[in-house]
């Protein structure tokens, strides 16, 4: 008897409101989709505070990318060196005008946690070796 209530209960609702299990579902996806994105958003973060501490990141309230401020105009520089490291990044200048942002670096946070901590990894050998210049990309190998 108490079957056949609900059974009558999930009929009548779905007659008043067709769809709306669907939006249920969807305003779960989302949920889990902005959970899932905020962990990435700050394990991105604290690998670049631990491995790149001389750089700030500004924790941003809603988008996909963070803003890094790398605290010298090598925006430029370190795209070209990231490359060399297995990384394809997008210039601060892209995104100005005039050679503005040339300081700061765009870091998208949509990848998974594996591959963000592996990207900081070459990211912070990529910019060690702009911070050490030409000279040390010159040296013999010993």
């Amino acid at each position: 008897m108490v079957e056949h209530a609900f059974e009558h209960a999930d009929a009548e609702r779905h007659a008043r409101y067709p769809g709306a299990d669907d939006e249920v579902q969807q305003a779960r996806r989302r949920a889990t989709v902005r959970r899932e994105l905020r962990d990435r958003r700050d394990a991105l973060a604290a690998a670049i505070a631990t491995r790149l501490p001389d750089w700030s990141v500004r924790i941003p309230g809603g988008g996909l990318v963070l803003w890094c401020d790398l605290g010298a105009p090598v925006s430029s520089a370190l795209v070209v060196a990231g490359e060399r490291h297995g990384l394809r990044l997008a210039a601060g200048p892209r995104f100005g005008l005039d050679g503005a942002f040339e300081r700061r670096l765009r870091l998208p946070f949509t990848y998974s946690i594996d591959i963000l901590d592996d990207a900081v990894d070459r990211l912070a050998a990529a910019y060690r070796s702009v911070a050490e210049g030409p000279a040390a990309q010159s040296r013999p190998t010993v």
